[in-house]
């Protein structure tokens, strides 16, 4: 049983999804120019701008337990409450991190981005613009 589980939870990418990819492709489209998965980081954000203090994270609702969509698998519901609970958690120490250091923390969630993209993507935009544009 721990065989099948290790090899189906080995073949789960943790980046380059394609809603990733659709960000950030959305993002370079309008001239700003980043960093992926920068290991330096904590939390190796999805998208860092390090000069300008952006952190810019996709969170997809399974993963990463988001309040409107949370629903645990019906098998072994106790692991992935406690998994989880521990991924949420985790994300609020890390967007703590960043804002106690002065960056801007930007999480969008998976559900944001299917519901209205272009919406979603120029809050995103109009947000990392202005604080391009408060540094400079």
């Amino acid at each position: 049983m721990s065989e099948i589980k290790n090899s189906r939870m080995s073949s789960i990418h943790a980046s380059r999804t394609k809603i990733e990819n659709l960000v950030l492709s959305f993002i370079w489209s309008h001239g700003i120019r980043y960093r992926r998965n920068n290991a330096s980081l904590l939390g190796k954000p999805d998208m860092a701008i390090k000069k300008y203090k952006i952190a810019l994270f996709v969170d997809s609702c399974f993963w990463h337990f988001c309040p409107l969509h949370r629903k645990l698998p019906k098998n072994n519901a106790e692991y992935w409450l406690a998994k989880l609970t521990k991924n949420f958690e985790r994300d609020k120490v890390i967007t703590e991190h960043y804002e106690k250091l002065n960056w801007l923390v930007i999480r969008i969630w998976e559900h944001d981005l299917k519901e209205d993209f272009l919406s979603t993507m120029s809050a995103v935009l109009k947000k990392i613009q202005q604080k391009i544009s408060d540094t400079e």
